[in-house]
């Protein structure tokens, strides 16, 4: 069985468009609120940029308000075409701005005039992307740009952009105008989170509240090459002092003996400097229990018992194993002295 070359175009072209839209159906439904809020992005597509009609000769409020109706339910509309293609797609409004600027009149005499320094539009954001460079981004966008052309752009002052095929050839990629370009450096994610902690018991990434309270930190070793070394020698040696792998195990027995024996609600997070145990599920910074929290786990003065000075000693906690070599252990693990409050890492 053969397929010719155009045919072939034709089935690669389908499937790409519609791998793209698969990928971003988890968060396209059409029944979501369509205000774009700061949990969407952090890069999206600037789809289109819709303004009600002005006209200057002849500036009639109440026309004005009917060209802005049909401007916003054109929005709506673009909004809800792109989600039936299983885009996700969200609405923003910039509201017009005017201000007293200082001029002078013909005979020199000063007088304060108004001025629209920022008309009023109602912006179309789709997708929610990592980065600029998100493969699925820029595939969307482009198809946005060159193929598709929507029925719902009406009732307002679109441009098209001169000498483009589509009404959409204008779009491009920005930031979620709702973060800050630092809130948007937070929200990258590490792609070797979710490899480190796919299916690890009692994982952080499951916990669904906002906050969480770090209470012990494991660290693997590292290696620091001094002077020449054959690299073959070097990678032998980091592999055996590297204990990243370890850490994790411990962190893993804390928080097993946190649930089981203390029957505190502890999670595991795992990054590729270290593995830590967490304690709690909390929606605001705020939440109360959250101090409390810090108090049980962080360090205590206590009196020195040879020279009696107060000293600041850790919280531990410990617990029987069995040792292959050495049979029954007391293994004794130290808790963080300073318990951190950290935002949820979230992979979706």
């Amino acid at each position: 069985m053969s397929i010719s070359r155009c045919a072939l175009t034709i089935l690669l072209v389908t499937f790409t468009v519609n791998s793209m839209f698969a990928a971003n159906r988890t968060s396209g439904r059409t029944d979501q609120p369509n205000t774009l809020t700061k949990k969407h992005g952090p890069w999206m597509i600037l789809v289109a940029s819709i303004r009600p009609r002005i006209d200057e000769k002849n500036k009639d409020e109440a026309q004005y308000k009917k060209d802005a109706a049909k401007a916003y339910a054109a929005a709506d509309a673009l909004v809800a075409e792109l989600r039936k293609k299983g885009i996700p797609a969200y609405k923003f409004v910039q509201k017009g701005e005017v201000e007293e600027v200082e001029t002078l009149d013909r005979l020199g005499r000063q007088q304060l005039r108004h001025v629209n320094t920022q008309q009023e539009r109602i912006c179309v954001l789709a997708g929610n992307y990592e980065s600029i460079d998100d493969r699925i981004a820029q595939d969307t966008l482009k198809w946005i740009k060159e193929d598709f052309e929507p029925k719902s752009l009406n009732g307002g002052n679109f441009q098209k952009t001169p000498g483009r095929p589509t009404p959409l050839s204008g779009a491009f990629l920005t930031m979620n105008p709702m973060l800050t370009p630092a809130e948007v450096r937070s929200k990258r994610r590490d792609p070797l989170l979710r490899e480190l902690n796919n299916g690890a018991e009692f994982s952080l990434l499951e916990n669904d509240g906002k906050y969480t309270v770090v209470v012990a930190s494991f660290y693997g070793k590292s290696l620091t090459q001094m002077g020449a070394i054959d690299q073959r020698k070097a990678d032998q040696v980091f592999r055996k002092v590297s204990r990243l792998d370890e850490a994790g195990l411990d962190a893993w027995k804390l928080a097993h003996i946190l649930r089981d024996k203390r029957h505190i609600e502890a999670y595991v997070l795992h990054d590729r400097y270290q593995s830590v145990v967490t304690v709690g599920s909390f929606d605001s910074p705020d939440d109360p229990e959250i101090q409390k929290i810090m108090q049980v786990f962080g360090a205590k003065i206590t009196i020195h018992p040879q020279n009696g000075n107060e000293i600041l000693t850790a919280e531990v906690i410990t617990n029987q194993e069995q040792d292959s070599k050495q049979g029954n252990i007391l293994r004794t693990f130290v808790f963080d002295p300073k318990p951190q409050l950290i935002e949820i890492p979230r992979l979706k």
